[in-house]
């Protein structure tokens, strides 16, 4: 069970298209607008998240507020960093274990475990933490995986 202090400290609140804003939901921060620089909202908006990070809505709050510069309504959200699931090396994967980890590049895009090779939003040189071993990969081209869930460490 997870301590609800580090829980606490986890848990970042910023704002969401309210189209995206449902508990459970998980988004990738790719990157902000140019116009938010200069946003009025930028230190609740975006300002906790960082780029190529996953996050998960946790807890809708009930302020909304309209993008000055896109004109879209956003929900203010509680989030925290989500875990991502991707395809690791058998060998080198267990529990707890935190590794720097270049993801393979693989060319079978319509292999059905391509999502987990090649995860969106995963850096090629980051730390991350193997959190759960899910299920082993049947590889077509033979690499022996292990669907893993994973936290980035800072």
């Amino acid at each position: 069970m997870e301590d609800p202090v580090k829980a606490e400290r986890k848990k970042l609140i910023t704002m969401v298209p309210a189209c995206w804003a449902r508990e459970g939901t998980r988004f990738l921060f790719s990157d902000a607008f140019q116009t938010c620089e200069s946003c009025e909202f930028r230190s609740g908006c975006i300002s906790s998240l960082v780029k190529g990070r996953h996050y998960e809505i946790m807890r809708l709050r009930k302020k909304t507020f309209t993008c000055p510069y896109q004109g879209v309504k956003y929900q203010v959200v509680e989030t925290k960093p989500s875990c991502l699931e991707a395809a690791m090396p058998r060998d080198r994967c267990f529990e707890g274990a935190v590794l720097h980890i270049a993801f393979h590049q693989c060319e079978r895009r319509f292999c059905e475990n391509y999502p987990f090779c090649v995860p969106e939003g995963a850096g090629e040189v980051e730390r991350w933490r193997v959190v759960r071993l899910l299920e082993t990969i049947d590889c077509p081209v033979g690499r022996a995986l292990v669907k893993a869930s994973l936290e980035q460490v800072p």
